[in-house]
């Protein structure tokens, strides 16, 4: 479904928009951010004021907070806390915003980004939102795609709002400007009684490529949970499709009697590795946690085209 909400006839689009997110920050007011969309040169849907983003929320600011981890090998920043208002997606609870980058030897820092300053949040203040996708760090480094003081201006608000309302954002969807795929996940509502699953989708260009139901919660026991892995050649060797990258989702369930791996009934985490652009399952890691530490159960290695086991170490 294209997020499109009208706003006004006379709207401008992309090349609008362009502009304005070059525009100089001297003509920018101290709520401005600078890839705002001027009044008279507004967006007329969500994606135009919010391109690729992850998610949407109405949050309101709880603490802001400085610190200053240069002498250890970090960076000056402040760090803005948020209460969700409301919200499509992933909502996240803090914003750095980072004023000064430390060393450590490696290399030159780069300059600190000017779109979100110290002062642009006040506590007690409420904002709508845009989050940026993990994989376009370097386009928006602080993680926010755009930002709109509440009660600013009620034409661009009414677009964000029937957004939320929509749901646009319930997939939680992740653009990755190499592969030009769009991955997203979110807890299956239709899951019967105690069952418990949730779905990933991979879109590219609009086009739904795939589709998966997985049993069980998502799951958080690993740094590679949820995500195109970059790494791919590295941790997958001999496994890599032909996008160059693997997807990685984890799933906390327990095994029944008779499962797939020929393990005991337990409680698990599986760790399953996709083809990003066909879904064909690659490698399945089984893990088990005892006294806070994760144990490797079982890996294993799939033919993609017939998804049979290739290889498996217990």
């Amino acid at each position: 479904m294209r997020r499109t909400f009208a706003v006004c006839a006379c709207a401008f689009f992309a090349a609008t928009i362009s502009g304005c997110l070059h525009e100089s920050s001297s003509s920018r007011g101290p709520d401005v951010p600078s890839n705002a969309v001027h009044t008279d040169e507004r967006a007329a849907t969500v994606d135009d004021l919010a391109p690729n983003a992850v998610s949407l929320c109405l949050a309101e600011v709880v603490e802001i907070v400085e610190h200053d981890w240069r002498p250890s090998d970090g960076n000056a920043e402040v760090r803005v806390k948020l209460r969700k208002v409301k919200g499509s997606g992933e909502f996240h609870e803090v914003i750095d915003i980072i004023t000064a980058y430390g060393g450590g030897g490696q290399g030159p820092p780069p300059e600190p980004p000017d779109f979100l300053r110290p002062d642009t949040f006040r506590i007690g203040g409420q904002y709508w939102i845009a989050f940026a996708s993990p994989h376009e760090f370097d386009k928006h480094p602080q993680g926010v795609v755009n930002f709109w003081p509440k009660g600013k201006d009620a034409e661009v608000e009414a677009v964000l709002d029937e957004a939320v309302r929509a749901d646009v954002y319930r997939w939680s969807p992740r653009y990755d400007p190499e592969t030009k795929l769009v991955y997203g996940r979110m807890v299956d509502e239709k899951a019967k009684g105690d069952e418990k699953q949730w779905r990933i989708q991979v879109k590219r260009e609009g086009k739904v490529l795939w589709e998966e139901v997985i049993p069980g919660t998502i799951a958080r026991w690993t740094n590679h949970s949820w995500k195109l892995d970059e790494s791919a050649a590295a941790n997958f060797p001999g496994k890599v499709p032909s996008c160059g990258t693997i997807l990685v989702a984890e799933t906390a369930t327990r095994l029944g009697p008779k499962n797939e791996f020929g393990l005991s009934p337990q409680d698990v985490c599986i760790l399953t590795g996709y083809d990003p652009e066909t879904g064909a399952r690659l490698t399945a890691k089984v893990m088990r946690q005892e006294a806070g530490y994760v144990f490797t159960l079982l890996y294993r290695e799939y033919d993609p085209k017939t998804g049979e086991v290739e290889k498996e170490t217990r």
